[in-house]
């Protein structure tokens, strides 16, 4: 299921962030507080937008386990 996220996310974001083999492809690992930061940005972005990234939940249990959407990339008119 998808949701917002939302605050009470962090722990289970920070957990996700945490691990390097899930973040491999994302660059590397980060902090909690690297996580708090783009949770925060991300909870803004999505009130002020109307669109961002979702959580990624467990219908069962509603856990947390990743986040998918799309974002506003600002990049130069001559980039295809």
């Amino acid at each position: 299921m998808l949701r917002p996220l939302q605050e009470s996310d962090l722990d289970a974001l920070a957990e996700i962030h945490a691990d390097s083999q899930t973040m491999r492809f994302l660059g590397s690992p980060r902090t909690r507080e690297d996580t708090r930061t783009g949770l925060e940005w991300i909870i803004a972005a999505h009130r002020e937008q109307g669109f961002g990234l979702w959580a990624t939940t467990l219908r069962e249990h509603g856990t947390l386990i990743g986040r998918c959407g799309i974002l506003v990339q600002d990049r130069p008119a001559s980039s295809p």
